[in-house]
């Protein structure tokens, strides 16, 4: 990796940071960048609340909606892993206009989740997972279908409470909120039951009633 590459890195990380915090209404915060020789390397990032840094992993191959979906678990760390891919995928399809770095083809997540709905994961179990001790939204699962679709779900969830409750980014990534579990602070920050944001969110990307992913998701 030549010195232009790593310049170039530099540069579209320090352009798209603005661009992530403003898609999450908060302060873009100072970020530490570690560029990976090995080009087979994809990202990941070491997530830390104020003052700490949050430490960025990126190869200088990787694209803007990588960038997007780790500089977004740098400015909104959490403790929930549906929190955290959530907010991180939103980033990444709206800066990239594109589903590919999440493995499917498609613009938007809603689409994703539209042609899977009939095994969508269930929201209220995906709610639980923390990071660090995740099941379906784990980074081991992650290259598996039931991974990527949990990914997709989590993304396209986030995003419409994101649209709706441009705060809830930045009031549930504080470092406070360690021992509040994830429906509890949504509905803190919203002022909605869990169950009724995710009524909504099926019925704004029109998912049918009957699917089964969904159902299990109501209590249906």
């Amino acid at each position: 990796m030549g010195a232009t590459d790593s310049t170039d890195l530099a540069q579209r990380v320090e352009i798209l940071l603005p661009r992530v915090a403003n898609l999450f209404h908060v302060e873009p915060r100072t970020i530490k960048l570690s560029i990976e020789p090995d080009w087979r390397w994809q990202a990941s990032t070491r997530q830390a609340w104020p003052p700490e840094i949050p430490l960025l992993r990126l190869s200088a191959q990787s694209d803007d909606d990588v960038i997007a979906h780790e500089i977004a678990h740098c400015l909104v760390p959490s403790y929930w892993l549906l929190a955290a891919e959530g907010l991180a995928v939103w980033a990444g399809v709206t800066i990239g206009a594109s589903t590919k770095h999440i493995l499917f083809e498609g613009r938007t997540v809603d689409e994703v989740v539209l042609r899977h709905q009939t095994i969508l994961p269930d929201l209220s179990m995906l709610a639980q997972e923390r990071v660090g001790a995740g099941e379906n939204l784990s980074p081991a699962i992650f290259p598996e279908l039931k991974g990527r679709i949990a990914h997709a779900t989590a993304g396209s969830f986030l995003g419409f409470i994101s649209s709706h409750f441009p705060d809830v980014p930045r009031l549930i990534s504080r470092r406070e909120t360690r021992e509040v579990d994830l429906p509890t602070l949504l509905f803190k920050t919203t002022g909605c039951d869990f169950l009724k944001l995710v009524d909504e969110w099926k019925t704004s990307i029109k998912i049918q009633s009957g699917s089964r992913g969904v159902s299990r998701v109501l209590g249906q």
